[in-house]
């Protein structure tokens, strides 16, 4: 974005002052999946929003706050390290979740 360098005020004119569709939709997601008690995705146990003060990178910007478990496993990044066969499986796994 090219803002690192600027002031706080200059900073501050790109704020936005409601979440975006994505962050609304994530804890929109969380919620549903935690209320359904789903076993395969984290129960979000609060969030918050709130706008940014003057000692925070984006004055008058939103910042939301998600707090969910973690799930036991290996995390989605780590896959490379899982034999050939076995990502195979996992994919089919979610397609099957998925549709």
């Amino acid at each position: 974005m090219g803002t690192e360098t600027r002031s706080a005020r200059e900073r501050a004119k790109r704020a936005q002052t409601i979440p975006e569709a994505g962050t609304q939709n994530e804890v929109m997601a969380l919620s549903i999946l935690t209320h359904a008690a789903c076993s395969s995705a984290p129960t979000m146990l609060d969030w918050k929003q709130e706008i940014q003060s003057a000692d925070m990178w984006l004055l008058d910007g939103y910042i939301v706050y998600i707090l969910m478990n973690k799930l036991p496993g290996i995390r989605m990044n780590s896959l490379s390290i899982l034999p050939c066969q076995e990502r195979h499986e996992l994919r089919e796994s979610f397609k099957a979740a998925w549709l």
